[in-house]
């Protein structure tokens, strides 16, 4: 639930108004460390997670594991050279290599570049994002028509990750 409560506040019904958000966030968090999630369908993140670390090594091989098999990520390696982070792993195979910011500066077009890789390797679904206003949000994985079923079912506001303003544009000129 977002926000702060002041005495008197109806938390039963913030509940209720916000009770599939609630649980998508649970689900897409680890249970009691990062190698026991509640569900290998959808991952939670922090924008202020991403900096040079295991958490961009997490992150990878969680963003893997939700395309049930689709997308595989292989070698992951973090390294700075000159002054910026590289990125280095390999996808179904095939070695990859991303220029991240300059050391100590986040870069959250980041994400947006998984949306390429389902491009390039002509996958079945593609990567969603979901987030209820605050610093934290949600990656999942899905089909257009499981896209809209979850829609349907539950009316949050599941978009495709890539679409809106969320995060920067890749621009590979820098």
């Amino acid at each position: 639930m977002s926000g702060n409560y002041l005495p008197g506040a109806n938390i039963e019904q913030e509940f209720r108004n916000q009770q599939f958000s609630l649980l998508y966030f649970i689900l897409g968090d680890y249970s009691i460390d990062k190698e026991n999630y509640y569900t290998n369908q959808c991952r939670i993140y922090n924008l202020g997670f991403n900096d040079l670390g295991a958490e961009f090594i997490n992150f990878i091989q969680r963003i893997g594991v939700i395309t049930k098999g689709e997308l595989k990520f292989t070698d992951i390696e973090l390294k700075i050279e000159n002054g910026f982070q590289w990125l280095n792993f390999k996808v179904n195979g095939i070695s990859k290599s991303w220029k991240l910011m300059a050391v100590g500066h986040s870069d959250d077009s980041f994400f947006n570049r998984f949306v390429y890789l389902t491009t390039e390797f002509k996958t079945k679904g593609k990567y969603t994002f979901f987030e209820n206003g605050g610093s934290d949000f949600i990656i999942d994985y899905a089909t257009v028509a499981e896209q809209e079923q979850f829609i349907a079912k539950t009316k949050l506001k599941r978009e495709w990750l890539g679409d809106g303003n969320h995060f920067s544009k890749y621009d590979p000129s820098k």
